[in-house]
Formats: C-alpha cells, sequence, structure tokens
C-alpha cells in the first residue's frame, strides 16, 4: 500500500464515524467488507540478478483493489515501508511480476501483497537465493613509473558467490572492441596478482616509450572472467638508442665512422653525429672534436680529422631527442702510427769479454715503444729473432722524441767476432740502426763449470764438469783438481791434479778420483787449460763415507705398563770389531749416548750379533723414545729413532700420618706417587669412627683438583674419640686405596 492510499482510508473511516455520529440510524458501507486474500506465487528458478514471482487474488473483500504487487528484502518479515516493492497496479485480478537488478548468491524474502480501502493484505512470505555469478571488478587508476613501467590493479567489488581462482590485468596497444575473453588475453599483455586482497596492484614492465595503452582488471572464478572499465594510459617518451658502427682507418690522420639509431625513443632526433676524444667516457658538451650529421632516423657516416698518428682514440655515435643525448657503445680506434725511427749503435767503450754501446729513438712514430735496447750475434744483420737481446727499457716515460740510452754487452766468448746494432719496438713495428758495429774479443783462459759429485764411497767419488767456452783458443787439457780446503789449484801441493783423457770430447769432463781418506770433506773443481792459461769451475764440496757402524730399525714387543723388550740389529761393521752395543731410550726424542736428556741406556757387551734388552721401571701410560747403538773404531752408529707408550694402570698412594690434631678437627695428609698414565680423577680420604669401613658417601671425602704428589684435607666438627683414616685415589682404570692410619680427638 502506498502513503496516499493509506491516508484516504483513514479519512473515509473518520468521515463514517461522524457519520454516525450525527444519524445514529444511518447505514454503514463497510459492514461485512474485508482485507483482501492473496497468495504468493513461488519464484521461479532464479538467475543470478533477476527471478519471476507473482500473487493469486482470491477475494477483494468486497471492496476495490487499489494496488497489490510485491516486496522483497534480505531480511525476513520486512514491513512495506522498508523493503523494495514491485507495483503490479489495481484491480481484483492475479499477477505476475519479474525482479531485476539482485545481487548474485544472494537470499531474498518476499511475499504478495493487496490493499484495498480497510488496508493491506499480505501473502505467505517464501525466500529465493540469487545463482552465483562471475566475480564484479572495476579497473583502478595507473601510475606511469617511467617511459616503459606501469603500475596498476583493480578492485574486485564481489566475489559473487564463488572463489576468485586469478586476477591482474590485460594490456594492449589496441582498443578492447572485441569482448571476447580468449582473443583479449591472445592479444594483450597479461599480468597476474598472487595476493588475497580484493584491492590489488601489478608491474607492467618492458612497455614501449610513447605509445597509448589500454588497460582492463580482471577477476576469474569457476564461472568465468569477468574485466573491468578500460583505462587508458600514455608511457612517456626516453633518450634515443643508438650504436656507433666500426671506426675504418682512413690516413694517419683521418678515419670514418656513423651510427645507426634503432629507436628515437618517441621524440623526433633533433642532431645527430659522431664525437671523438683522448679520453673516456667524453660527452658533446665537453668536448669539440665531433660532428653534425644532421636530424631525422637515418644511418650516417662521418669524418674524424685531425687526428694524432699513434694516438687512442675513444669514439661513439650519439643523438638528440627533447628528453636528452643518448651515445652509442664507445670503440677504442687508434690512429695509424709511422714507422720508429732509432740511430744506429756506437762505442763508449772496449773490453776483453764486454763493450759499452750507445744509441737514440729519434721519434717512437706514434706508436707506443713496447721495448728498446741492442741486440747481437756472431753473424751479420742480428735480430730479435736470431740474436741475443740486451734491453734498456720497455717504455719511455712519455716521451717521443730525442730518447738516448746506453748498455753494457757482456760475457761475450773470448776470441769472438760479434756484430752489433741497436732496435726499437712499437705495437706496429720493429726497427734496427743501421749500419751495425762489428766487435772482436780477446783469447783468455777456458771457462769451466763444475757440475757433481757422485758414486761417493770410502775413498773414492765421480767428479763431473763442462768447459763452456774455450776462451777464444783451443783446450789442451781438462780434468779435475781435488783438495782438503777450498779452491785447490792446478799441480799445487797438497792437491789432486786428475786429468780427464778423452780430448776427442773437449766440452765434457769426467774423473775418478780414488785413495781419498774415509769420513774427510773434500773440495773439487773442474778445470780447462788453453794456451792462454788455466780456467776453473766453482768449487764443490763433498764427505767421504762414514764407516761408523751402521743398525737396522728396532723391533720390539707390546709394551707392558712398565715394561718392553727391545730388539737390535747391527747391519754394517766395516769389518771393524764392534767394541759397546745397546739401547737408550728417552722421553725426549734427542737421544744420544752422551746426553743428559736420556732416562737410561744399557750397554750390552761386543760384537755384531743381534741383542735384545728389557727396559724396566718406566711410567705407565707414557711415550717413550728408544734407539739401538753400536760402537766401533769409527765411532758411535745408530738406529733409526723408535717410539712406543707404556699401557696406562690404576694410579697409586700412600696414606701419611695425621699432620695436626686439635679438639675438634684434624688435618689429613697423603701422597699419590702414580697418577697410573690416565687423569686423576678422585681424591680424598676415607674417615670413619671404626676400622676397615665401606667407602661411601658419608665417610668419603674428596680434595679438589689432585694431581701427583701431597694432598691435604682438614675434617672439622669432630667429637672425641677416635677415628681411622685412610687415603684413596681414582683414574680410568680403577680405584685404589693407602694404608689406614688412626688418630684420637682428646
Amino acid at each position: 500500500m502506498n502513503r496516499l492510499n493509506y491516508i484516504k482510508s483513514v479519512l473515509l473511516v473518520i468521515l463514517v464515524i461522524q457519520g454516525c455520529a450525527k444519524s445514529i440510524e444511518r447505514d454503514n458501507p463497510l459492514d461485512g467488507k474485508t482485507l483482501p486474500f492473496i497468495t504468493t506465487i513461488p519464484a521461479s528458478i532464479p538467475t543470478s540478478t533477476s527471478t519471476t514471482t507473482g500473487g493469486n487474488i482470491t477475494n477483494d473483500g468486497g471492496l476495490s483493489i487499489s494496488s497489490k504487487g510485491i516486496i522483497y528484502s534480505k531480511a525476513p518479515n520486512a514491513p512495506l515501508q522498508s523493503a523494495n516493492t514491485y507495483e503490479a497496479g489495481p484491480g481484483f485480478t492475479n499477477f505476475s511480476i519479474v525482479l531485476n537488478g539482485l545481487t548474485p548468491a544472494t537470499t531474498y524474502y518476499y511475499k504478495s501483497y493487496a490493499t484495498n480501502l480497510l488496508g493491506t493484505a499480505y501473502g505467505n512470505e517464501m525466500f529465493f537465493k540469487t545463482a552465483n555469478d562471475k566475480p564484479s571488478i572495476v579497473t583502478n587508476p595507473a601510475t606511469v613509473n617511467n617511459f616503459s613501467n606501469i603500475i596498476i590493479g583493480g578492485t574486485i567489488i564481489s566475489s559473487n558467490g564463488l572463489p576468485v581462482t586469478q586476477k591482474g590485468v590485460v594490456v594492449s596497444t589496441t582498443s578492447f572492441i572485441d569482448t571476447n575473453s580468449v582473443n583479449i588475453f591472445a592479444r594483450s599483455i597479461v599480468r597476474y596478482d598472487s595476493t588475497t586482497n580484493t584491492i590489488f596492484s601489478v608491474n607492467v614492465p618492458n612497455l614501449k616509450e610513447a605509445t597509448p595503452y589500454f588497460i582492463m582488471a580482471f577477476a576469474r572464478n569457476a564461472l568465468g572472467v569477468k574485466f573491468g572499465n578500460t583505462v587508458n594510459v600514455t608511457t612517456a617518451a626516453k633518450i634515443p638508442t643508438i650504436e656507433t658502427t666500426q671506426v675504418y682507418d682512413e690516413a694517419s690522420y683521418t678515419a670514418k665512422s656513423g651510427g645507426q639509431i634503432i629507436s628515437d625513443g618517441g621524440s623526433p632526433i633533433t642532431a645527430k653525429g659522431i664525437l671523438w676524444s683522448t679520453t673516456k667516457d667524453a660527452k658533446i658538451e665537453t668536448t669539440t672534436t665531433f660532428t653534425n650529421a644532421g636530424i631525422g632516423n637515418a644511418t650516417f657516416i662521418s669524418i674524424l680529422t685531425n687526428l694524432v698518428p699513434g694516438t687512442i682514440y675513444f669514439v661513439k655515435a650519439y643523438a638528440r631527442n627533447s628528453i636528452g643525448v643518448a651515445y652509442g657503445t664507445e670503440r677504442e680506434f687508434k690512429a695509424t702510427p709511422i714507422k720508429p725511427v732509432i740511430s744506429p749503435a756506437s762505442f763508449i767503450a772496449q773490453y776483453s769479454s764486454s763493450v759499452e754501446v750507445r744509441s737514440s729513438i729519434v721519434y717512437d712514430g706514434g706508436s707506443p715503444v713496447l721495448d728498446f735496447g741492442f741486440v747481437y750475434h756472431t753473424a751479420t744483420n742480428p735480430t730479435l729473432t736470431n740474436g741475443k737481446k740486451v734491453p734498456y727499457g720497455t717504455n719511455t716515460n712519455g716521451r717521443s722524441r730525442d730518447i738516448n740510452f746506453s748498455s753494457s754487452i757482456d760475457n761475450l766468448q773470448n776470441g769472438v767476432k760479434y756484430f752489433i746494432t741497436s732496435y726499437v719496438k712499437t705495437a706496429e713495428t720493429t726497427v734496427y740502426g743501421t749500419p751495425e758495429l762489428t766487435y772482436t774479443t780477446l783469447a783468455t783462459s777456458p771457462k769451466v763449470s763444475t757440475l757433481s759429485a757422485s758414486n761417493i764411497g770410502y775413498t773414492n767419488a765421480k767428479i763431473t764438469g763442462v768447459v763452456v767456452n774455450n776462451g777464444g783458443a783451443t783446450v789442451t787439457e781438462k780434468g779435475v783438481v781435488i783438495g782438503e780446503s777450498n779452491n785447490p789449484t792446478y799441480n799445487s801441493y797438497g792437491n789432486f791434479t786428475i786429468p780427464d783423457l778423452n780430448l776427442t770430447d773437449l766440452v765434457n769432463i769426467s774423473v775418478n778420483a780414488t785413495n781419498l781418506k774415509a769420513a774427510t770433506v773434500y773440495y773439487a773443481r773442474a778445470y780447462a787449460k788453453n794456451s792462454v792459461n788455466v780456467g776453473y769451475g766453482d768449487p764443490i764440496n763433498f764427505p767421504t763415507n762414514d764407516s761408523k757402524p751402521v743398525l737396522g730399525k728396532i723391533t720390539q714387543s707390546s709394551p707392558t705398563s712398565n715394561s718392553i723388550v727391545v730388539n737390535g740389529i747391527i747391519e754394517k761393521t766395516f769389518e771393524l770389531p764392534i767394541t759397546a752395543k745397546g739401547f737408550i731410550w728417552s722421553r725426549f726424542n734427542t737421544l744420544d749416548i752422551n746426553s743428559y736428556n736420556n732416562t737410561g741406556s744399557q750397554n750390552l757387551g761386543i760384537g755384531s750379533s743381534s741383542f735384545s734388552h728389557t727396559i724396566p721401571n718406566l711410567e705407565p701410560g707414557t711415550l717413550y723414545y728408544v734407539k739401538s747403538y753400536a760402537t766401533s773404531a769409527s765411532g758411535t752408529g745408530y738406529s733409526d729413532l723408535s717410539s712406543f707408550t707404556t699401557l696406562s694402570t690404576t694410579p697409586s698412594i700412600t696414606t701419611n700420618s695425621v699432620a695436626s690434631v686439635n679438639s675438634s678437627n684434624a688435618t689429613l695428609r697423603a701422597l699419590i706417587t702414580s697418577d697410573g698414565g690416565e687423569t686423576i680423577t678422585s681424591a680424598g680420604f676415607v674417615v670413619s669412627t671404626s676400622r676397615n669401613q665401606i667407602a661411601n658417601s658419608t665417610n668419603q671425602f674428596t680434595v679438589q683438583n689432585p694431581s701427583i704428589g701431597d694432598i691435604s684435607l682438614t675434617r672439622p666438627g669432630l667429637a672425641r674419640g677416635t677415628y681411622y683414616f685412610r687415603a684413596f685415589v681414582v683414574n680410568k682404570n680403577g680405584r685404589v686405596e693407602g694404608l689406614e692410619y688412626s688418630f684420637v680427638i682428646p
């Protein structure tokens, strides 16, 4: 019932009452009238946003039907004034109504109504639930970060009854005229959002600069995908993209390069060209050496001019638009150098086996000098390939002209003619000074090298050497001189001069020295003699073999906690009688028959037979070192060092008499004489009022940090009487107790 009809009904009732008051005899026109009778028609199967329902009016109550329709709400029993109303007009007729604009996946309560003069009657209330639908979504405004990046997203208004399984945005350079979702996804950039947020945003990178884009947010559930409104965005322009082409050398003073514009960045090219500099990363604003190849996107070529030969330049293309200047790859290029110029070598001084020479680099040719100096050979036209190089330097410290230098060419062979020239090497070429110098050295004594002493015995050895060069004259004799002092000389007193009689080989020297003394250090020098003098190699020294007894490796039994059996063997006596043999042992690994570090030794007599000994009185759990020895007239020889570790055992302790006693306490003493080769874990005293009581938690008292040596413990608060005590000590191998003593508290 609408508000106007309601007011009319009220006024009519008032008039009727007034009429009755004026004339009680007058008839009431509403007598026998009733409200309409109406039933609600069940709704049809609803869609996500609509359904069809209505009402059947079976009785108008004797009065005209002024209005009828359907009221519906998301809450039950909603009054007519607060509910949504669909009116079907007046009249005593059944009616059907389509409810539109409903919310998907929502329960509605509805009922029919009919109004006459007496009021409004309602049909039975019923309910229905709208079907699920695709999500509802709107596209949010975009943020343009730069020329290639946009941040945009959407807001999911409702999931419409089903979980959202996918959401994101689609981005395209063309408008979304075709609404088919398959086609939209196929021709668009798609960016997904993996969060569970209803308001979301995603980053869309790698877009083209200065380009309009059309963007829609989307959300998908089990029923399909729904797109939001279209948002239009245009990316910003950027600086151009340009590539520098290869640099081509034209001559020593010019070159050619160019540029290819890959992209104008979305803004017209207003200038382009090539710039070059002797420093890296030059800019158009900071250099004056550049070209201007005009405007537009066309590829271009420019000429680099006024180059300095041999100079390294850094070359790159540039292009300018309204956003700024862009540069291509910087290419390193070296202008063509010319050949360097060097003066011929000349003498400063000449010696028997060396010369001093000088030269000058007149001009480096525009290319950095890598190496310069002198080269010589025994054949004409020496080069760095066939000659011997005497380098002076590897750079000229930035100078390019008039670089003077000199060197000494040493260690030339005597009596040989040499050809000498200067040289300069650049990255481009190597140039030699001309004409070359010639120099012939004087003959001198041969140059000899002493090589080695081998096959050394007690009275003999083999000595070798080599004649390095003959000094420029033929070698007439070669050999070795040997003596007991350094630098023995040819045919001198007290030395052996031993010629090598093989004169068919005037290079290698090899002699066997005999009748030497055993155990003696000798010095030997190879020598060679020519018409000038005798030449010697540096001396080497070697000892002849020692003839002390040689002993084999000690064998031994498994050690006990305090002893071990060791066995020795004499392998060589050198036919000298053995006057003593035996063993020495110690806790230190520096063993010698006369050492004060020895723990013990045992002489087992004379003779070369094998021998053995039981080493007694060892400490348990202790590492010992042992050697066997044998003595002859040549001295004492030793075996290699052996070692063993005695077994650990229980510790040992001695109970001492009580140290002091007074009226209420006593101080007890004991001596730990051995830890048994293991860490002492506990020590103390058992104290009781009767003899030989078993130790327990009430009568056993420990000391702190026990170790080998004296321990003591004071027992306070003792009553008068006789007490019995004994010491104890414990390691991982067991517990040991000392004798029991007694004391009296008076």
